[in-house]
């Protein structure tokens, strides 16, 4: 059942695993989306009914507002880290991608840092993203966070979470998804960083190679010359 957060945590892996070879994880919706709507129809049912306990935490609404936190694999630590990167071409790549991060779109960071593809990324994204993805449910599992009854649209992230149970806990429950994004995906984007910087330096000597058309002995000859051109 997809009730079982350690079922679910083995499912948002694989949506990550599909997003990093560049398959979109919608591709699972057509086996997703009726079990996610039918438990979000029973949970409606019982809020309505003034029941004080909901059955179900996989729904729509949940998983976009916790497991995709900030996009699929919770990327917003990798942008925190590309707008203050030392890499001119990252720092860009962050300042795009942090609008539509806070809104649950990662696609700029993903195909912009790059994390598709990326072996580097392998093991933050698909891994680490989807646990802690899957954190707040284990937290709704135990009975540690409301489960919810609404499929709100994308407001935002932190908003987005607490829309759809109205549970003051959620903002708790994401900050800490924040902190640990960001702790998560520091040491990957210090060695994508590294290999970035080296690369900006090999770009720009050779900029600077193209500009000087002349070899040091001709440069010092037409010096010689003193040729008014």
């Amino acid at each position: 059942s997809m009730d079982n957060p350690l079922a679910f945590t083995f499912l948002q892996m694989m949506s990550c695993l599909l997003f990093f070879f560049g398959i979109h994880p919608s591709v699972l919706s057509p086996i997703t989306s009726p079990i996610s709507t039918q438990f979000l129809a029973d949970n409606i049912a019982n809020y309505k009914a003034h029941r004080c306990r909901l059955e179900h935490f996989y729904t729509g609404g949940a998983i976009s507002a916790f497991a995709n936190f900030t996009g699929t694999g919770v990327t917003f630590g990798l942008v925190f880290w590309c707008i203050f990167s030392k890499a001119a071409a990252q720092k860009k790549i962050g300042r795009v991608a942090l609008i539509p991060a806070l809104f649950g779109i990662n696609e700029p960071i993903l195909f912009g840092a790059p994390i598709i593809l990326n072996p580097i990324m392998f093991i933050p994204f698909v891994f680490g993203g989807a646990i802690i993805g899957t954190m707040p449910m284990f937290l709704m599992h135990y009975g540690l966070l409301d489960k919810p009854f609404f499929d709100p649209p994308y407001v935002g992230v932190f908003l987005e979470g607490f829309l759809t149970n109205g549970d003051w806990r959620v903002i708790l429950a994401c900050g800490a998804q924040l902190i640990l994004a960001i702790l998560l995906y520091l040491p990957f984007f210090k060695i994508m960083e590294r290999q970035e910087l080296r690369e900006e330096e090999a770009r720009a000597k050779k900029a600077e190679e193209a500009k000087n058309i002349f070899s040091d002995d001709e440069e010092a000859l037409l010096n010689d010359l003193d040729l008014d051109f």
